[in-house]
């Protein structure tokens, strides 16, 4: 009945391939905190990605104090009386590192300084004529040094391998009769250098420790080296020729230390992509950049050109996802495939790099511009009868349309996307166009279109869909925005509750895949949350925070809300000061979608002064309700309705004050039990 909870245990990592870590990182997002136990040592060198996980406790563990260290070497070497200077020696070369101290005894051993067997060795060269190497990796270096020629050799090739050797691909890349290899790796066994590790599917054999390997791979000459990757490439080709597909990393690897030119782009290529599809963004941007390096070593051609190009196409979503749009990595790499594109004249790999650049200009604020390659991009999927570039033309028009204010085109737009997308055709689309699935895009932009619109009701179910879609896709970035438009709508429906557990789901899933703009927005509606509650300051603090993590197309949107939080808090001057910064902002980067709201806060914080600027604050809202209606914003324009009919009131002017909030009311048909509606309806009823 009871779910028991799951302890796994890595002893001395050092180096952890893309899969099991991609493992690692899903088991660690997917099961409850109180199911897991993960317990992980490792040595400094050894980076991982776990230290922003909001449950990672790090732990230092010293070398063995020297009563353990002694009792250690009491088991390795026995209790002969003329080992006890030896015992001291050791310790104190070796710091009490265990594998250090072990090394050194079996170095002991193998030079004869040691006789009988382990656990009763006995001293026969006199202490001072021994030497003790300062390193543990020179004592490593002497063993293999000591090794048989064709030991040796053995060795070395297994560790360009890595380390685990599967013994067929060691029986490619070796020269040796198959007799001898075996007896080899059989002496490197009793050498304890190699374990055999695994019997099926393949035999495959795991040196004892990482540094051994990297030892035995240092002894190489780089020539030899580079040959013998180059050798593991063709010999992965045709050994899995029927799944190479598990196996593009590592030929990804050798291919480039191998100077296989051609063969390292291709596999470091599909290498990014599988990485990406994981959501593994930081590996798979080192791939991608490693395969345009390797490029660089190949003649120019039209299909070098177009490996550029692609290498691109995937680069910009996996850039986005990890750093945001508006880096200049972002509009570099679209820029420069665009370039490329023009070398090639017509190409179909002009759409997606056209819409990466759409998306970019979006972003930075040159809008026009941004929808003019949109109505580019429409005309080239219309002329194609191609679905799927139908779906991602209308998704960067959608976009497009809401910042610009739009919001009939842009529900237009979201609706022909939900209409063509198909999740089982479309879902690799999130790898890429911008680094997250359409279908879910369309619905939560669907759902703040229709917000804005005056359909409460129909956003909630819309935006519900598009989370749905998210965690049926387990897309973590698709995931985040899904997470972030659900609480845009709650917030807007004065559900703070609910806002409030979505802050804290975006927060968690941000820090988890390091999506600083998740963290950000997510810390911004929580400290939103605190100053909903009257605890202003601290709620202030955190959207300052959250505004220092990201900045974005929602930057105004935030900023508002901090301006709001500002006049909840009586520091009227620093909401005033926010205010002039967001509408510069809005008239610079051509973003309206929420400028009516902007000059309504603008005009409450006026009203606010110690000296009420009535007339000002009028201004204000009557330049609110004209972008309103202009924008067709039917909630916004409740808002500010509600706003300016407060201060009519104020004014003795009741019979207007009551006649504007009325016709406002009276248009909705739904969405009476949402706070803006709510106060709408107490606000005339007690207008009457």
């Amino acid at each position: 009945g009871q779910v028991q909870p799951l302890c796994l245990v890595f002893e001395d990592l050092h180096w952890i391939d893309s899969e099991t870590q991609a493992f690692l990182d899903n088991l660690i997002e997917s099961l409850p905190t109180a199911r897991l136990l993960l317990l992980v040592n490792y040595r400094p060198e050894y980076q991982h990605g776990w230290g922003s996980k909001t449950l990672y406790t790090q732990l230092r563990l010293d070398p063995l104090p020297p009563e353990s260290a002694g009792e250690l070497l009491q088991a390795l070497l026995g209790s002969d009386a003329s080992l006890d200077s030896l015992k001291q020696l050791l310790i104190e070369r070796t710091e009490g590192n265990p594998f250090f101290l072990e090394e050194s005894v079996r170095t002991l051993v193998e030079t004869n300084a040691l006789i009988q067997e382990r656990g009763s060795y006995r001293l026969v060269k006199d202490l001072p004529s021994i030497p003790v190497p300062p390193t543990v990796q020179a004592v490593l270096a002497a063993r293999i040094d000591r090794l048989p020629p064709e030991d040796k050799h053995l060795l070395q090739s297994a560790s360009v391998i890595g380390e685990n050797v599967p013994l067929t691909l060691l029986q490619g890349i070796i020269e040796m009769p198959e007799e001898e290899l075996r007896r080899g790796i059989g002496h490197l066994q009793a050498a304890e250098f190699l374990y055999e590790t695994s019997l099926f599917p393949d035999v495959e054999y795991t040196f004892k420790h990482g540094l051994t390997c990297q030892v035995a791979y240092n002894s190489l000459l780089a020539e030899r080296r580079r040959t013998l990757h180059a050798r593991t490439v063709d010999v992965i080709e045709s050994v899995y020729a029927d799944r190479l597909v598990e196996h593009v990393e590592r030929l990804a690897h050798h291919g480039l230390r191998g100077e296989v030119w051609d063969r390292a782009v291709k596999y470091l290529h599909q290498a990014g992509a599988r990485t990406a599809t994981r959501s593994a963004y930081r590996e798979a941007l080192v791939y991608f950049e490693q395969a345009l390096d390797a490029l660089g070593h190949l003649p120019e051609s039209r299909e070098t050109i177009e490996q550029a190009i692609a290498i691109r196409i995937d680069l910009g979503p996996a850039l986005i996802a990890r750093r945001g749009y508006s880096v200049p990595e972002v509009e570099e790499t679209y820029t420069e495939a665009q370039e490329l594109c023009q070398q090639l004249g017509d190409t179909p790999q002009l759409f997606p790099v056209l819409w990466g650049l759409s998306r970019v200009y979006n972003s930075s604020g040159k809008l026009h511009m941004a929808q003019m390659i949109g109505e580019q991009l429409l005309s080239l999927a219309q002329h194609g009868q191609d679905s799927g570039l139908l779906l991602e033309a209308h998704h960067t028009l959608w976009a497009i349309s809401f910042d610009l204010g739009q919001l009939a085109s842009a529900q237009a737009h979201t609706e022909q996307g939900i209409a063509l997308y198909d999740p089982d055709q479309h879902r690799h689309h999130a790898f890429l166009y911008g680094g997250h699935d359409p279908g879910v895009c369309c619905h939560t932009h669907a759902a703040r279109a229709l917000w804005l619109l005056g359909y409460p009701d129909q956003a909630l179910h819309r935006v519900r869909d598009g989370l749905a879609l998210a965690r049926e896709l387990s897309h973590p970035f698709s995931l985040g925005n899904a997470l972030e438009y659900t609480a845009w709508v709650h917030q807007h429906r004065g559900e703070q509750q609910a806002v409030e557990e979505l802050a804290e789901a975006i927060i968690t899933l941000g820090t988890e895949q390091g999506f600083s703009r998740h963290v950000g927005n997510g810390t911004i509606l929580r400290g939103q949350v605190l100053v909903e509650r009257g605890q202003w300051k601290q709620g202030i603090v955190q959207m300052r925070q959250g505004a220092g993590l990201w900045k974005g197309r929602q930057q105004i949107y935030s900023d508002a809300l901090l301006a709001s939080a500002y006049g909840e808090g009586g520091q009227i001057k620093e909401g005033l000061n926010e205010v002039a910064e967001t509408l510069a902002r809005i008239h610079k980067t051509g973003i309206r979608v929420y400028e009516a709201e902007v000059h309504r806060i603008k005009g409450e914080l006026l009203l606010r002064q110690a000296v009420p600027a009535e007339e000002q604050a009028e201004t204000c809202f009557q330049q609110a309700m004209e972008v309103a209606r202009g924008q067709r914003a039917k909630s916004l324009e409740l808002r500010v309705g509600m706003s300016l009919s407060r201060l009519w009131r104020n004014q003795g002017k009741k019979d207007e004050a009551r006649k504007l909030v009325q016709e406002i009311y009276g248009w909705f048909i739904e969405g009476f039990d949402t706070g803006d509606l709510k106060q709408a309806k107490a606000l005339l009823e007690e207008l009457l």
